[in-house]
């Protein structure tokens, strides 16, 4: 079960290194495209692996109502984590561009489908 999310993750962290230098490699002056992006995927990479962990607690307990308590809390902290991330950087950045709502977007995207497949095959497990 872990072994798939940690596949997945590492795989997701690597295309965002990836992107990261291809993006150093074609936008070299451009810096607020590189602290926008890297902001989101730390940002990311250290908040997904603890709501991984949160669901998969979630899982474990003896009923459906405890693991949809815990998904949904998974689910409402990375919303507000989020929201309180976005919040602070607009405010902190005066002249925030577009890069950060795509970077921002792509990251969320990327780990939250990770989360959730690898959740999903998790449940589908326990049942069988």
């Amino acid at each position: 079960m872990h072994k798939k999310y940690f596949t997945l993750y590492t795989i997701a962290v690597v295309v965002l290194i990836a992107i990261y230098f291809s993006l150093l490699k074609f936008k070299a002056a451009d810096v607020q495209l590189h602290t926008d992006f890297m902001l989101c995927s730390i940002f990311f990479a250290v908040l997904s692996p603890l709501l991984y962990f949160f669901g998969v607690k979630g899982l474990q307990s003896k009923n459906n109502i405890g693991f949809m308590s815990f998904f949904y809390g998974s689910f409402m902290i990375k919303l507000f984590l989020s929201l309180g991330f976005v919040m602070i950087y607009l405010s902190q950045i005066k002249n925030a561009q577009w890069t950060f709502i795509a970077a921002f977007g792509l990251c969320y995207f990327l780990f939250s489908g990770i989360e959730t497949a690898c959740l999903m095959v998790a449940t589908k497990k326990k049942i069988i």
